[in-house]
């Protein structure tokens, strides 16, 4: 076997640095990576998680008239003592709706009962 022998100390040292900082930045990026990944799909809060369509949650179809928006639909249907907000944020969910502005005349639209 033939026997490896350092002739500069100098090169040595600058090869592992090199080497050092190289391994470092591929586990920076690799870390960065994951945390980008896990922050765009953040994690579902309890409140999001009640907020979705459940199959056995009982609700009223209704059709959407022209000028009707979320927030008439809300105080409407929902309770008179109860926050329009949630109920909103509720309806929403329900319908898989991005924002309040999707409605259109004549769209049919589930609204979960509340008890």
């Amino acid at each position: 076997m033939k026997k490896i022998r350092i002739v500069s100390k100098v090169r040595f040292t600058v090869f592992i640095m090199i080497l050092l900082i190289g391994i470092a930045g591929c586990l920076t990026s690799a870390v960065t990576a994951d945390a980008a990944q896990k922050s765009a799909s953040p994690a579902r809060t309890a409140s999001q998680e009640s907020q979705e369509y459940h199959a056995d949650q009982e609700y009223r179809t209704i059709h959407v008239c022209s000028g009707d928006t979320l927030w008439t639909i809300a105080d409407a249907y929902g309770k008179k003592d109860g926050d329009i907000r949630a109920y909103v944020q509720q309806i929403r969910a329900f319908n898989h709706m991005e924002s309040s502005g999707e409605l259109t005349a004549g769209q049919t639209l589930r609204i979960p009962q509340q008890n």
